[in-house]
């Protein structure tokens, strides 16, 4: 059984540095590329980042606990502004864990546990342990079946696993390159915006010189590009993806 007031494991740490990074992107790379910047002044910029990133992981790390009893999970985070969460496990609807390549040499997962399709009736941890989550979904299971007797795995009714083949498919219908290329249209616009004006003088005239077979080209390098992103990102999403049925439950994998 856990324990009462747990953190989640140092390595969450990392998933809470990726996410300041996030956060601060767009400001940094404004303040990266402004055209009063020197090159001392960027690198202080990116240091500045890095700094911070880790003092705000460690501080929503530390101040992120947990307690997990039969019953309920309490969930108390926040470095400024405190918030508690207290969710039933019989109001629980999903559990869903993924593990980013960072996170395979550590063996834990980030978890996603939810009681509706809102996205405020959630639970999100950036990282649990296997044993931690198959607790948590051990009490899910008995609160919702009122069978506290049996610790058997019970026989999964129906298994279905995704073919290569229909994957590959998927992948390559999807429209998700569409998102894509509009992602990227905006990227580069929005660092367009904010690049030194010599630079992006030279790449307006290189682009203006161009032919419409130049045109057309730069366009089809975009699209494949656009293509080849949404297909790895379908086909790491669903690989070896797995739906088996307990019953009235769900599992996915």
């Amino acid at each position: 059984m856990m324990t009462k007031s747990a953190h989640q494991p140092v390595v969450a740490v990392i998933a809470e540095i990726i996410m300041t990074v996030r956060e601060f992107f767009f400001v940094v790379l404004f303040l990266f590329f402004g055209h009063t910047r020197s090159m001392t002044s960027r690198l202080i910029v990116i240091v500045g980042l890095i700094l911070l990133a880790i003092l705000f992981g460690v501080l929503r790390w530390w101040f992120f606990t947990y307690d997990v009893t039969p019953h309920e999970i309490t969930l108390k985070k926040g470095v400024f502004i405190r918030k508690y969460v207290h969710m039933p496990f019989e109001r629980i609807q999903t559990i869903t864990r993924t593990q980013p390549f960072y996170f395979q040499p550590f063996d834990v997962y980030r978890v996603s546990i939810e009681t509706s399709g809102k996205k405020d009736d959630r639970l999100v941890f950036s990282a649990l342990r296997l044993t931690q989550i198959e607790v948590i979904e051990q009490y899910r299971q008995q609160s919702q079946t009122k069978t506290t007797e049996s610790k058997e795995v019970p026989k999964a009714d129906h298994v279905y696993h995704i073919q290569t083949s229909e994957l590959v498919v998927f992948a390559l219908t999807s429209l998700g390159s569409l998102g894509i290329f509009g992602a990227l249209a905006t990227v580069i616009s929005e660092l367009s915006m904010h690049m030194p004006q010599d630079l992006v003088a030279k790449f307006d005239h290189w682009f203006s010189g161009q032919t419409f077979a130049g045109y057309i080209m730069i366009l089809a390098v975009i699209l494949i590009v656009s293509l080849v992103i949404a297909f790895a990102r379908i086909y790491n999403r669903y690989y070896h993806f797995t739906l088996t049925r307990f019953g009235v439950h769900l599992a996915i994998t």
